[in-house]
């Protein structure tokens, strides 16, 4: 390419809407600075002074299908795209049993959506399914709840609770009631 003139080519910035790519890196979107000319050429820079390499239209990775829907982010951030597979955690609860009762206590399990900070209780096996639960965007949390009559400890451990999230659990739920015997 011989000299430009100031008219024949404009500086614009590329987005990921654009679907431009490096020569050398054809599947990665461009995003940034580039050098658009009445020719039909597009360059990498800010400047004709220091033009980089050309941009070429974006090119599909061959398991994608033409007219698929196309999401640049997934190539930028391939981390989260690994996880945009994985799926939000099930409500449930898990409920205490007799030997529960007997020992005292047992454990509730619960995810904090990290987004809106808030708790979402879960049962056992939900819990466990740390394969399948998106843990970029939620967070494990269990608990030793006291089924005991006239303990502070659920007091305290709600209160906690509502410190990391919203959540909307009681520090009553499933405690052992105390029955009185009329004389």
């Amino acid at each position: 390419m011989g000299i430009l003139l100031k008219s024949q080519y404009t500086i614009k910035n590329s987005t990921s809407e654009e679907n431009l790519a490096k020569t050398n890196t054809p599947n990665i979107p461009y995003i940034g600075p580039y050098i658009d000319t009445i020719f039909g050429k597009k360059y990498v820079g800010d400047s004709i002074m220091n033009k980089g390499v050309q941009l070429v239209p974006l090119s599909y990775p061959k398991k994608q299908k033409s007219g698929e829907k196309f999401f640049p982010y997934d190539r930028l951030k391939p981390l989260l795209a690994e996880n945009a597979d994985k799926r939000d955690p099930i409500v449930g609860k898990n409920l205490p049993q007799k030997n529960d009762y007997n020992k005292g206590t047992f454990f509730r399990y619960f995810y904090i959506d990290l987004r809106t900070r808030i708790i979402i209780e879960v049962n056992n096996e939900e819990y466990n399914n740390d394969g399948l639960i998106d843990t970029m965007i939620f967070q494990k949390i269990s608990i030793k709840w006291n089924l005991k009559s006239l303990s502070n400890q659920n007091n305290t451990t709600v209160k906690n609770l509502k410190k990391l999230g919203s959540i909307k659990i009681s520090p009553y739920d499933y405690v052992e009631e105390v029955h009185s015997v009329d004389h």
